[in-house]
């Protein structure tokens, strides 16, 4: 995204408006390098739920508790964001498919996939409390996103915004467990509105996350308000 951010002339963002853009708070960050203390707090973390919590230990510990396997951290969220980003229907595919050096099923044969979605959850959260295992947020984590949410697109002049149709858009959440109505800022209805208005944030030091049609993961977003454009409904800038 960070090339996608400074050239916007060519057909990366020309592609991502047509397959259906998101514009959220929030994007080009560098992933962040895991410490010695999250490498600690990775062996020791357990989800919550005894049944879970074995099932943890005998398929996913081994590799998700161990920085040499390659795979993403437990509990070290940096590392779980772009695969959130895809959301919870490809994560589960790759589970069950197998991926790279993962076999089918991750070692757990005896999983269904409402513990995978769970797994998931509890590896991805970094081990604050941010989200329980079935993926929601805590109401304060919540009001606080709320609240980092309204101001991040203060530096934005007003220019012309795209009216909501009547009773807002349809939104979902990244597990598409979550939906709601929600008014968004601004519909670009073209690459010109598009570029324009990440240009003014690029001038305004607004930090943004890009994201195409079916991606819906921020950790800029209260999770239960969610304003994500799916297959289902138009690209919003938010």
């Amino acid at each position: 995204m960070e090339a996608g951010r400074k050239t916007m002339g060519g057909r990366h963002w020309r592609g991502m408006a047509l397959a259906g853009i998101a514009i959220l708070a929030a994007c080009g960050r560098e992933v962040a390098k895991p410490q010695a203390a999250d490498l600690q707090r990775a062996e020791t973390l357990r989800p919550a739920d005894a049944q879970l919590a074995r099932k943890y230990e005998r398929s996913c510990l081994i590799c998700h508790g161990n920085q040499a396997s390659q795979a993403p951290l437990a509990g070290f969220a940096p590392a779980w964001e772009a695969r959130l980003e895809k959301g919870m229907p490809l994560l589960l595919s790759h589970v069950r498919d197998g991926l790279n050096a993962m076999p089918p099923r991750g070692y757990c044969n005896d999983c269904s996939d409402e513990e995978f979605a769970r797994l998931i959850a509890f590896m991805s959260d970094g081990g604050q409390g941010a989200r329980d295992e079935a993926g929601f947020e805590s109401p304060s984590l919540a009001a606080a996103g709320r609240r980092r949410a309204a101001g991040a697109w203060a530096g934005l002049s007003a220019g012309p915004r795209a009216a909501a149709p009547a009773g807002g858009y349809r939104w979902r959440n990244w597990s598409g467990l979550q939906r709601c109505a929600a008014q968004a800022l601004a519909t670009p209805g073209d690459e010109a509105e598009l570029a324009r208005l990440l240009r003014e944030a690029s001038r305004s030091g607004t930090p943004l996350r890009c994201v195409g049609a079916g991606h819906s993961f921020t950790r800029w977003c209260p999770r239960r308000d969610y304003r994500v454009a799916g297959p289902d409904v138009r690209p919003a800038v938010l």
